[in-house]
This record gives C-alpha cells, sequence and structure tokens, in this order.
C-alpha cells in the first residue's frame, strides 16, 4: 500500500510541477498578449494624430482648389470675351466684303 500510495504522490507532484509549469507560461503569454495590446493601442493613438493631421492638409487643398476654380472662372470669362470678339470680327469683316463686293 505505501507504494501505491507513494506512486499516486509522485504523479500528484508531477502534475502540480508541470500545473506551475502551465501557469507560468500562461502567465507569460498573458504578459505578452498584454505588451501587444498595449503597442496596439499606441498605434492607434499614433494613426488618428496623423489622421487629423491629415484632415488638415485635405482642407488646405480644397481651399486651394476653390482659389484655383474660381482663378479658372476669370480665365473661361476672357476666353469668351476674346472669342466672341474675334467672332463678332469675322462676321463684319464678311460682311464688309459682301457690301464692297
Amino acid at each position: 500500500m505505501d507504494s501505491s500510495g507513494f506512486g499516486i504522490l509522485f504523479l500528484l507532484t508531477a502534475g502540480e510541477v508541470k500545473y506551475n509549469i502551465d501557469m507560468t507560461d500562461l502567465e507569460k503569454k498573458i504578459a505578452g498578449i498584454e505588451k501587444h495590446v498595449a503597442t496596439l493601442n499606441d498605434e492607434t493613438g499614433e494613426i488618428v494624430k496623423e489622421q487629423k493631421e491629415l484632415s488638415k492638409h485635405v482642407y488646405s487643398i480644397k481651399i486651394n482648389m476653390a482659389e484655383l476654380r474660381t482663378d479658372m472662372c476669370w480665365l473661361k470669362r476672357s476666353y469668351w470675351l476674346v472669342a466672341g470678339a474675334s467672332v463678332g470680327a469675322l462676321v463684319s469683316s464678311i460682311f464688309g466684303l459682301i457690301s464692297n463686293g
């Protein structure tokens, strides 16, 4: 009976040692996961900051595009002014040739 009791005690002791090793590994894995989550939170915070900065730049680009569009309107108006004057001159030249001819 002593030998079987000793064997059970040995198995329990071996199981406890293995259990302690598993808990240590589990604690190491949990610590690693917590460190990973902390790193992800830090990087996410940096991404949010960069996104806010990019939003400011996009707003600035929108303002510049609006100014450019306004400048393009003046260019279009001057084009139509020159084109209208040219067509008017062409029509008056044709009428001048017809009336002289």
